[in-house]
């Protein structure tokens, strides 16, 4: 009998749902005599409640629910076996990642805006929350209907947060939106405020000019 012994090394007290471990990097088999064992092989099975037992293939092991998990390796050489089970913790603390989304940069009071919903992914959750928030003049409030009416010219701000079912939350960065008040500023070096008005400088305009030329024509005589 080779009397084989499996230890394990280091074994994470906790592992994120969803992430791959490599078991064979945290178990060493010896002989009775503490030397390094050759010619053995290693397989891992694992389990956590409420599941049955499963291989992990090549020694991959990823946990799908969190939870405390069983880990059990097991060393075989030459019909002679030898195990170890051990447990690690399998967490979620992950927050979703929230896409970004474009929203129109300018808007005009009164004017419904319509806000896009981003895609939200999550390494366990598949159907995070999402919430919309938005922020003006010091308020803030959530944006239930998917669109918002604003009532003040200035700036505005849009903001998304997702939680996942463990707690974890994330929040997105700001889109801000400019609002205006609907009127049109006036051109830079034009005081006229109707036609009429643009039609009499028009008028003196002319008769300046031909002021201007008919004195010239009497200098000339």
């Amino acid at each position: 009998h080779f009397w084989l012994t499996v230890e394990a090394n280091g074994v994470p007290a906790t592992v994120e749902v969803g992430e791959e471990l490599d078991l064979n990097d945290y178990f060493t088999v010896k002989n009775a005599d503490g030397s390094a064992a050759q010619g053995y092989t290693l397989s891992f099975s694992f389990v956590t409640d409420g599941t049955t037992a499963q291989s992990a293939v090549n020694g991959k092991f990823r946990p799908a629910f969190t939870g405390v998990y069983a880990i059990t390796c097991t060393a075989e050489k030459e019909g002679e076996t030898a195990y170890i089970t051990v447990s690690t913790l399998s967490q979620d603390t992950t927050a979703p990642v929230i896409g970004k989304v474009s929203l129109p940069e300018t808007a005009t009071i009164g004017e419904t805006i319509f806000l896009i919903e981003p895609e939200v992914k999550d390494n366990f959750d598949i159907t995070p929350k999402l919430k919309i928030f938005v922020e003006h003049d010091g308020e803030r409030f959530e944006v239930i209907s998917g669109s918002f009416v604003p009532d003040k010219a200035g700036e505005w701000f849009v903001v998304y947060e997702a939680a996942d079912g463990s707690g974890n939350a994330s929040v997105s960065e700001k889109y801000k939106i400019t609002v205006g008040d609907g009127t049109k500023p006036a051109k830079k070096g034009c005081n006229c405020r109707s036609s009429a008005d643009r039609t009499l400088i028009t008028l003196c305009i002319a008769c300046a000019a031909a002021i201007i030329i008919k004195k010239s024509k009497k200098e000339g005589r």
